[in-house]
C-alpha cells in the first residue's frame, strides 16, 4: 500500500538532541501548517522478554514513524485500536475501508496528515502480558523528559491521551507553580453538548514552561466504553478538536 502518510523529518534534528529518546514520534505533513498542534498520545509497546534485547537492538528510531498509512487503513488486530480511534474522532457512523467514499477516504487523510502520534513510552517495555504492564520506574522518568521536550520542539497545543495512564502522566509534567484546571463531568460542564452516559473522559488545561496546553483523556479506543460510533464521544473530540488554541 502506497505510504499516505509520511513522517515530516523537519524536526528530527532536535529530536536527535533529546537525551535517551529511542524513537521519534511521527509528525504528519501538515502538522507544521496547522494553527493548532495536535499530539494524539498511545499507551506503551510490551515486548516479551524472550524477544525483547535482540528488538531493542535492531530498532531504528523511525521504527514507528512509516507505519501511520497501515494503522489507518489496514484491518489487523493491531491496527484495531488506531482505526476506531479515527472513527471517534472524526464522527464516523460506520466502518471504512481504503476503497470507502472519497468523502471519508479524504476526512481521514486530512485529520491524520496535521497530527503527531506517539507513545508516552519512549521506548519498548519488556513484557509477557499485553495489559496491565509493569512499566519500569526509571523509563517513566526518562519518558517525562523526553515528552516535555518532543511538547516543546512541536509548540503542541492540544494533547488525546489514551486512558488515565497517558493523562496523568501529561499532566505531571504541568508547571509546579501553576493550578491544573481540569474537569470530568462533562455534562454538567458543558451542558451544551446535551450529552448522556459520558463518564471516563476527562479534559484539563495544563501549563509546561509559560505555555497553556488543551489535554483530553479518552477511554483506550480498544476499550469497548470508548464508543466508536458513540455520538456523545463525537460530540466530545469534536468539542476539543475545535477548541482554539490557548
Amino acid at each position: 500500500m502506497e505510504n499516505k502518510f509520511p513522517h515530516d523529518k523537519f524536526f528530527n534534528k532536535e529530536f536527535d538532541k533529546i537525551e535517551n529518546l529511542k524513537f521519534y514520534p511521527y509528525v504528519g505533513k501538515e502538522f507544521r501548517n496547522s494553527d493548532k498542534k495536535i499530539w494524539v498520545l498511545a499507551h506503551n509497546v510490551p515486548v516479551k522478554s524472550a524477544t525483547f534485547e535482540s528488538e531493542i537492538a535492531q530498532a531504528q528510531k523511525d521504527h514507528f514513524v512509516n507505519d501511520l498509512t497501515n494503522y489507518a487503513y489496514l484491518h489487523e488486530k493491531w491496527t484495531l485500536a488506531f482505526r476506531k480511534f479515527l472513527k471517534g474522532s472524526l464522527s464516523l457512523k460506520s466502518d471504512y475501508s481504503i476503497t470507502s467514499q472519497i468523502e471519508v477516504i479524504e476526512t481521514i487523510d486530512n485529520f491524520v496528515g496535521k497530527i503527531a502520534f506517539g507513545n508516552y513510552i519512549n521506548g519498548f517495555v519488556e513484557s509477557d502480558k499485553q495489559i496491565n504492564v509493569v512499566i519500569p520506574i526509571e523509563l517513566i522518568e526518562k519518558s517525562h523528559s523526553i515528552n516535555r521536550k518532543i511538547i516543546n520542539t512541536l509548540e503542541v497545543t492540544h494533547i488525546i491521551c489514551w486512558g488515565k495512564q497517558v493523562f496523568e502522566h501529561i499532566l505531571n509534567l504541568n508547571d509546579s507553580q501553576n493550578e491544573i484546571y481540569r474537569f470530568s463531568d462533562f455534562e454538567k460542564n458543558l451542558p451544551q453538548l446535551k450529552l448522556k452516559n459520558r463518564n471516563g473522559f476527562e479534559y484539563a488545561k495544563i501549563n509546561i514552561d509559560n505555555r497553556t496546553i488543551d489535554v483530553l483523556k479518552v477511554f483506550h479506543p480498544s476499550m469497548p466504553n470508548f464508543g466508536a460510533y458513540n455520538e456523545s464521544t463525537h460530540k466530545i473530540i469534536n468539542w476539543f478538536l475545535n477548541l482554539q488554541k490557548s
